[in-house]
């Protein structure tokens, strides 16, 4: 099962994709989305905050 979930969410039609810009954000649950990110450059900085409510 946990294979056919990863080949699942690993299809590109099953993905959105955001593009965030500079000095924006975006908050959501944890407990209500599968999530990932794609790489940072790694020249770049990354700030991550966690908020738990």
């Amino acid at each position: 099962m946990l294979m056919d979930i990863n080949m699942f969410i690993h299809q590109k039609e099953n993905q959105y994709r955001l593009h965030l810009r500079k000095d924006q954000c975006i908050v959501f649950s944890n407990y209500l989305y599968l999530h990932s990110r794609t790489k940072f450059p790694k020249d770049s900085q990354r700030t991550l905050f966690r908020f738990w409510f």
